[in-house]
């Protein structure tokens, strides 16, 4: 993390050499640490330190303990702090619980034996400059305990705490202790009744904890209301919420915008700079917009094909003078964001300063300087998992957000269409998880400052997930999966035909794709490897834009991290599954169910699933459908509404007014484009559906700007239409079980990656070894990117990195 408020250095401090101990104290052993501190005095200010700051941590590297870690932690806390020096005392400023002890007896009958919970009450005075405590994992803990320490003089009150997954119900007037107010980290995930119980959530407010900045909250069941509740309260203060595995739903994102940064990103004022030629910039055609939900993108002539020669550039400096600050600018796309996780708080909290290291006084350092420590004047990282959110939600969000989130993850979203839409193959308690057509809100004219996103997957597959809550009525996975890739995903890739690629947004830095299938029919295969091959182009085009001149100017790095979050091994699933068409269960056709419809709207044949996807299914930007040319009778004519200029046009030829519907938003009227049904139709399948189903009331519902990917579709540029209309069209109207044949042909999705990996590297290495260097040119032909790509395995949390899974 930066610590750039952090006071300039000394003169003397500015010139002097480095120190030598200094520089390699780092790769000593931790088991030389004692003997070193006998050498000096000038060892000893380095090296106790070292020992002392994390003495847990250094305990289990040198096995200083017995086989009973809880009795030797009981010992050490009650019994030989006692006998060490305060100075010493004061150097210890972490104390990491996290799986420690975890094996111990807890419940032991003996009344005698003494537990972590003992300890807690007592901190304050063994560890009077105590920064981080992390207990979480230890569901016997009694957190409570904590809260009868003493802030009084002397005493370093604790920036980060750590409680997750503890048992015991928290006391009411727990977060009211003195001994927490300078807390800046805290987590209280997975703690009984603190998201459910109101009187206790509101304990959790900025009076009690005003210099809280992260704040981890997850498995829950909060409601709506305990997260407005946090967002009205906490407003601007904090910087990081993680609300993952909560029951939170889109209604919470009505007082979300109460907790955003001041001051926009993006560039909303319609005039022509330096980005908008590279990004693009948006619109409010019609200035209804209410911080960005009628907002639309006007593309310059490169800026829709990701092909400017300067997408790669980072942003050039902006130089701020204090008595006339310039309004908010974005990061500039080079320096990494700041990492709100406990380890990495925990490294920066804990850091030990040089002063007083000897003398019997608490160590005070400018803590509240460093970045973890300072406000960011609103939330830049957002954690959503496992909600009950929408994919519709998550695009309203990022359209309110005035473009700062610098993390975002949401590893699964409800796909809703109306139900009036819902075809017969779905069984009741069924739904569709994943995100279509969104791909756009990730680029930098919306998402300025993103670097880190975790998603579902179908955002770079564009294939759904077909997911069950009752047991009951739980479909195999496989079934589910061949389903979602033969009858879902030809219909997603008509009607959402845009899908994330890296050139959208070069300034992202990690993304994780969460929630992929293990085994796929095909189509799942091509997008990841295809996503694989953009990665090595884009990793060409950045270094064919670093060696383009002598005195290039510095360059992103684009994407690096690649994380693939797959789901459980579905194949045992099948030894009791029954294939056969005998029966009435399973996936079927919709005559055993009426599928509801509106009346007069019939839905469309199913497209024909090719066998054999291609390997790269998006469409080329660079041929964006134009807006449709056809004749209408004379009373069309007569009558015409201006395409407003708005996501790939800016001369669009005016539309027939039976194209439209007119709706107030905002006090003002905007027309709705519908479409027409008269012949001839259009050319383009999704448009001719949207027509049928925009006319019917039942769809008439969430009013948005037409879209890079609904342009893509057929969509005039610049116009509104019908969201709910044009999501039901992802509809299918009959479905069938698979055979065995079918479902013993499904590849294992993690072998192929693995083998694709594994020929690119040889082929790179080929390439190597023909030029004799290293620095060979990446992309084609070998297509061999050299990011980091790590595996997730759900049913064993199995990482496999970048090193021998993938040579």
């Amino acid at each position: 993390m930066a610590h750039s408020h952090l006071p300039p250095p000394s003169y003397i401090e500015a010139t002097q050499r480095p120190d030598w101990l200094r520089i390699v104290a780092p790769y000593i052993l931790p088991r030389y640490y004692a003997s070193l501190c006998l050498v000096s005095r000038r060892f000893y200010r380095q090296f106790a330190p070292l020992l002392w700051n994390d003495p847990i941590a250094v305990a289990r590297q040198l096995r200083r303990y017995t086989e009973n870690e809880l009795e030797w932690y009981c010992d050490f806390i009650l019994d030989w702090l006692d006998a060490t020096r305060l100075s010493v005392r004061c150097l210890v400023q972490s104390l990491d619980l996290r799986g420690f002890a975890a094996n111990s007896d807890e419940f032991s009958l003996d009344s005698n034996t003494r537990s972590i919970t003992d300890t807690l009450g007592q901190l304050s005075v063994k560890l009077p400059n105590l920064r981080c405590i992390l207990v979480d994992g230890h569901a016997e803990v009694n957190p409570n305990a904590l809260a009868r320490n003493s802030a009084g003089v002397g005493v370093e009150l604790p920036l980060l705490l750590n409680i997750s997954g503890c048992q015991a119900k928290i006391e009411a007037a727990f977060f009211t202790s003195p001994y927490f107010r300078s807390l800046v980290y805290l987590d209280i995930s997975d703690i009984p009744e603190i998201g459910t119980t109101t009187t206790l959530l509101q304990t959790i407010r900025p009076d009690v904890l005003p210099k809280l900045r992260v704040l981890k909250i997850q498995g829950h069941g909060m409601s709506d209301s305990g997260a407005k509740f946090l967002f009205t309260s906490f407003k601007q203060q904090l910087w990081s919420l993680d609300l993952s595995r909560n029951s939170t739903t889109d209604e919470a994102f009505k007082t979300i915008s109460m907790t955003f940064p001041g001051g926009g990103l993006r560039n909303t004022s319609g005039s022509e700079t330096a980005r908008s030629f590279v990004e693009g910039k948006l619109q409010d055609p019609y200035g209804v917009d209410q911080g960005g939900e009628f907002l639309v993108i006007e593309e310059s002539e490169c800026s829709g094909t990701f092909t400017h020669p300067d997408r790669y550039l980072v942003d050039a400096p902006s130089y701020t003078n204090p008595q006339n600050p310039l309004p908010a600018t974005r990061l500039n796309g080079l320096l990494a964001i700041a990492n709100d996780s406990a380890d990495s708080v925990k490294k920066v909290l804990a850091q030990h300063s040089e002063q007083s290291t000897g003398s019997d006084s608490p160590v005070t350092d400018h803590h509240h300087d460093l970045e973890v420590c300072r406000g960011k004047g609103g939330i830049t990282h957002l954690r959503l998992n496992d909600n009950k959110i929408t994919a519709s939600g998550i695009s309203q969000l990022l359209r309110l957000s005035p473009g700062h989130f610098e993390h975002f993850e949401c590893n699964s979203m409800l796909f809703q269409i109306p139900t009036n839409a819902l075809p017969g193959f779905i069984p009741p308690g069924t739904k569709l998880a994943g995100i279509l057509g969104a791909a756009y809100l990730f680029r930098p004219v919306f998402s300025s400052n993103l670097q880190v996103l975790r998603i579902h997957h179908s955002l770079v597959t564009n294939i759904l997930s077909i997911e069950t809550d009752h047991l009951s009525e739980r479909v195999p996975t496989m079934i589910s999966t061949w389903a979602a890739e033969t009858f879902i995903f030809p219909r997603a890739e008509h009607t959402y035909p845009q899908i994330f690629t890296p050139d959208m947004n070069p300034r992202l830095r990690s993304l994780a794709l969460t929630k992929i299938p293990r085994f796929s029919t095909g189509p799942l295969i091509s997008k990841l490897v295809h996503f694989l091959k953009l990665l090595s182009l884009q990793e060409r085009a950045i270094q064919d834009s670093s060696a383009s001149t002598r005195h290039h100017p510095q360059t992103l790095s684009g994407l690096r991290h690649l994380t693939l979050e797959f789901e459980h091994d579905p194949s045992q699933e099948l030894q009791e599954v029954d294939l056969s068409f005998d029966d009435g269960s399973g996936w079927i056709t919709p005559s055993t169910r009426q599928t509801i419809l509106p009346p007069q709207v019939k839905p469309p044949e199913a497209p024909k699933p090719s066998p054999q996807p291609a390997t790269s299914s998006q469409p080329s930007l660079a041929s964006s459908s134009q807006p449709l040319q056809k004749s209408h009778n004379g009373k069309e004519k007569e009558n015409k509404v201006p395409a407003s200029t708005g996501s790939t046009s800016t001369n669009s030829p005016a539309l027939p007014a039976s194209h439209f519907l007119t709706r107030t938003r905002h006090g003002k009227q905007i027309p709705i484009w519908i479409g027409t049904t008269t012949e001839p139709p259009s050319p383009h399948p999704a448009v001719n559906e949207y027509a049928r189903l925009a006319r019917h009331p039942h769809y008439q519902e969430r009013i948005e700007p037409a879209s890079p990917c609904h342009v893509l579709a057929g969509v005039p540029p610049g116009v509104y239409i019908f969201g709910a209309a044009w999501d039901a069209m992802i509809r299918c109207p009959e479905m069938r079980k698979p055979t065995k044949a079918e479902i013993s042909g499904m590849v294992d999705v993690i072998g192929v990656i693995k083998q694709f990996r594994q020929q690119t590297r040889a082929a790179y290495q080929r390439v190597q070894r023909e030029k004799g260097r290293r620095d060979v040119p990446l992309g084609a032909p070998h297509f061999f990117w050299t990011g980091e790509i790590r595996v997730e395995r759900r049913e064993s949390t199995e990482y496999y990195g970048d090193s021998k899974f993938w040579r």
